[in-house]
């Protein structure tokens, strides 16, 4: 399995709970983050901090790329998967299809590129190298179907996930909140380039929104642990 950013790392550790449900003997080895460890994957390389958004953020972590790449082609070529399952990142996970097809493995691509957002000769290129696309939108199915891809549509995966774990007086009670009082969530993102761009904009903001409305509270989401530092700062 694999999965560079910190959406993929959550969709493939649910992913792997979920079959588990169905088998317990399947191994689970790939690259991704902390979710995928502890749904029981055998992670050998840490990559959700390496999304990226444009290509200048993309060439800082081209150097890790390449290292990843390199010791995915090394586990490909000495220990062989029954499967292959990528999720999301396109870039790199369309290399990773390519060496994957050069050696007979099965390939399926879990949250495919977007199809509506790339040429029909993207869409086709990808449907070529992989074996199976499992949507998550039925429009994105459709595309895929258009250029010849074996498909399947599941739905989208938040709709089973996002869903609260706390009452609300719980949620007040554990966050240390006043119900009495507004409350603004900052959310500045999954992606070490977001958060260095829009992280200051927000404390700035709410900076000035606490000075002119009295009693508001913020609470800031980080999305995975590995940018719990980076946010401290």
């Amino acid at each position: 399995m694999t999965a560079a950013e910190v959406s993929g790392d959550l969709h493939a550790a649910n992913l792997v709970r979920a079959i588990k449900k169905i088998d317990t003997d399947i191994e689970f080895v790939g690259i991704g983050g902390e979710k995928m460890r502890q749904a029981g994957v055998e992670v050998r390389a840490t990559t959700v901090h390496m999304g990226t958004v444009g290509i200048w953020e993309g060439l800082r972590y081209y150097p890790s790329f390449l290292r990843i790449e390199k010791g995915i082609k090394r586990m490909l070529r000495e220990e062989p998967p029954d499967l292959l399952v990528l999720i999301n990142s396109r870039d790199l996970n369309l290399r990773i299809a390519r060496l994957a097809k050069k050696r007979g493995i099965p390939i399926i691509y879990y949250i495919a590129p977007p199809a509506w957002a790339w040429p029909d000769w993207a869409t086709k290129r990808t449907a070529r190298d992989i074996t199976k696309v499992i949507a998550i939108f039925p429009f994105e199915a459709a595309l895929y179907r258009k250029v010849g891809a074996d498909v399947t549509f599941v739905g989208h995966p938040l709709v089973g996930m996002a869903r609260p774990n706390l009452s609300k007086s719980e949620a007040y009670e554990k966050f240390g909140l006043s119900s009495s009082h507004p409350i603004i969530g900052l959310l500045p993102g999954s992606r070490a380039y977001e958060i260095d761009n829009l992280l200051p904009i927000m404390l700035r903001a709410a900076a000035k929104i606490k000075m002119s409305l009295k009693g508001v509270q913020f609470l800031l989401s980080v999305a995975a642990s590995v940018f719990g530092e980076k946010i401290a700062r």
